[in-house]
């Protein structure tokens, strides 16, 4: 099993990257039955682990970044889904170099049918490092100039190392006057958008309970959107499955919770 591994980049941060990261990686396994890691690949500020409350995870990144171990004892968030979180304590960034990570990224390639690396944001030695580390990028902005504008860049340096561009997601869409719209973007970015995530109160629901939204709530227009963008990265369909009523009960209450 040869794994494609994907880079999920932005030109600056706060742009749901981290979000975009772990309910992608949900997706693909929950609903396409993809075998997938989902890797912190910032650790310069992790957030990814804090973001689904893993406290003490038996590896981080940090430990292989160290090491030249080829398995590990990741996370097993759900069936099909590992995660490998990087360090929280700066303390833990001693002796590490972001540089080796395509090293450790070819160790674990014949295990996942996926790799995604939630990258540093902009275009530092981190986030460089990521880059090459991966063979295809997914954008993430804001449908708002100065987030956008970065994409332009970033998309540059991707063309210079031959990394294959999947698409733009834009994320936090309200609809509003002073946004771009998707063509705007397309048109100065020249990457297609192919996801637009609207802002909804669920997502920040679902911070809170440290739970992927596509998890907690499926039917959200949000979750609707990431299973869609995870069906078109595999090409495949996502198989039809029935909500049952205790489901969609428990799933309304969640809500409100």
């Amino acid at each position: 099993m040869d794994s494609r591994v994907i880079s999920i980049v932005s030109g600056k941060g706060g742009v749901g990257k981290t979000t975009l990261s772990i309910n992608l990686a949900y997706a693909l396994a929950k609903h396409l039955n993809k075998k997938t890691l989902l890797v912190d690949a910032n650790i310069t500020t992790s957030h990814l682990g804090v973001s689904l409350g893993i406290r003490n995870p038996p590896v981080t990144l940090n430990d292989l970044l160290k090491t030249n171990k080829k398995e590990a004892n990741f996370v097993n968030l759900i069936n099909n889904l590992d995660v490998l979180p990087s360090a929280i304590s700066p303390l833990r960034l001693k002796g590490v170099d972001i540089a080796k990570i395509s090293k450790v990224i070819k160790r674990l390639k014949n295990g996942y049918e996926f790799i995604l690396l939630d990258s540093a944001p902009g275009l530092g030695r981190e986030a460089i490092s990521v880059l090459k580390a991966s063979e295809e990028v997914l954008f993430i902005t804001n449908p708002l100039t100065p987030a956008a504008l970065d994409i332009i860049r970033v998309s540059e340096i991707c063309g210079k190392l031959g990394i294959v561009p999947i698409g733009l997601v834009l994320n936090m869409v309200r609809h509003k006057p002073y946004e771009l719209s998707a063509m705007e973007i397309e048109r100065f970015t020249n990457v297609p958008v192919i996801a637009e995530i609207p802002f909804d109160k669920v997502v920040l629901k679902s911070l809170a309970l440290r739970k992927p939204f596509v998890e907690i709530f499926p039917n959200s227009k949000p979750s609707r959107e990431v299973i869609k963008l995870a069906s078109i990265i595999t090409g495949e369909a996502v198989p039809e499955t029935r909500t049952s009523w205790l489901d969609k009960i428990k799933s309304f209450f969640k809500f409100f919770h």
